[in-house]
């Protein structure tokens, strides 16, 4: 819900200053809405639709940000058909832009990664914002979307999962998710 009354608000404002890039967002979110519609019953999709649905998501905060956001994915073409909890991503990401801007201008770097470890999937989501002052006040009191993030892992996997937060190198913010690797199909 917040990304979509940010997506409303940024048309808004830009309808008076930038009537095509009002309409452009206005496309990109009917894009996005519908593909959320389409994927809303299901509980799995594979890792290249939830990039997929990651990237529409983020051409519509690419036309909020201009250039100021920059994104930045590494994920091998074997993991895309790999199976992830559907919209497992996409409050990572909105997280990494919310926090990983900091008052200034400075230009928000967010990297998406995924890799096998053993048969493990391993998904980071991170940023090169202004980090994290407190990780352990972070780590005991989560807000929504990490929360709903851990609950619906271990709802899913139980013990078979994890969500870490970790401070990113040099500065900004990260959280790692490691979920069974199962491929599309039934074959691990």
């Amino acid at each position: 819900p917040h990304f979509l009354f940010n997506a409303l608000n940024s048309v808004m404002s830009l309808i008076d200053i930038n009537a095509q890039q009002a309409k452009d967002m206005l496309g990109e979110l009917a894009i996005l809405m519908r593909r959320l519609l389409k994927q809303d019953q299901q509980h799995t999709v594979t890792l290249d639709e939830e990039l997929e649905f990651i990237r529409c998501y983020l051409d519509i905060e690419s036309i909020r940000f201009s250039d100021r956001l920059a994104i930045q994915y590494k994920v091998g073409v074997e993991l895309e058909s790999v199976l992830v909890p559907n919209l497992i991503l996409q409050p990572l990401v909105e997280n990494a832009i919310k926090h990983g801007f900091s008052p200034s201008t400075h230009h928000c770097q967010i990297t998406v990664e995924a890799k096998q470890l053993g048969e493990q999937l391993l998904l980071r989501v991170s940023d090169n914002g202004k980090g994290c002052d407190s990780l352990g006040r972070v780590k005991n009191h989560p807000g929504v979307g990490l929360s709903n993030v851990r609950k619906r892992l271990e709802q899913m996997f139980g013990e078979e999962c994890y969500l870490r937060l970790f401070d990113n190198e040099p500065k900004g913010f990260g959280v790692e998710l490691g979920i069974p690797l199962i491929r599309s199909g039934g074959a691990s």
